[in-house]
């Protein structure tokens, strides 16, 4: 899956070349993996290389001293199983490493006409709102029927292969 974010990256308070940088990232695709098995499926990112940009160096003597600025993507594990109606999510603090328990939060979910081919699939659309009132469009094919897709979106009769909303869009 490609995952390309639409919101402004949280610029915070990073020098302008780094923020030049974080620019130049944003609306281009994170390859994700989606592992399906049984009924059981995985959706994946590895941490990939945090994004570093040397802000100062200072030298005194023989030493030097660097300060860095340093944007980090984390690491992504989704687990479904088919008994369950939500999901694990992997949480990584510090050294401490553990799954979170979560089951969506839906207002409502509201099956479309529209059609749409992903790829060679024919695609119908679903539009979840969230408990949180934002709006999702799931493009989903009953061509391979395995009911799963990218982060939590797994609650369909087909395979998603396509999320989008106003701060990002995901495609097979």
């Amino acid at each position: 899956y490609e995952y390309i974010n639409k919101q402004k990256i949280n610029q915070g308070s990073f020098s302008d070349v780094f923020n030049k940088k974080l620019l130049e990232l944003n609306g281009k695709p994170v390859y994700y993996t989606l592992l399906y098995n049984n009924g059981n499926s995985l959706f994946t990112k590895d941490s990939e290389k945090d994004i570093v940009n040397e802000k100062s160096r200072i030298t005194k003597g023989n030493e030097t001293k660097v300060e860095l600025e340093r944007f980090v993507r984390k690491e992504v594990k989704i687990f479904h199983t088919p008994e369950k109606k939500g999901f694990y999510q992997y949480f990584k603090y510090d050294d401490d490493e553990f799954y979170r328990y979560s089951e969506p939060e839906l207002t409502s979910i509201s099956y479309k006409d529209d059609v749409e081919y992903v790829d060679i699939y024919k695609c119908k659309l679903v539009e979840i709102v969230l408990k949180n009132g934002n709006i999702i469009k799931l493009w989903y094919t009953e061509d391979v029927p395995i009911s799963t897709g990218p982060f939590m979106y797994n609650m369909l009769p087909g395979l998603v292969l396509k999320a989008e909303s106003s701060g990002f869009i995901i495609y097979a």
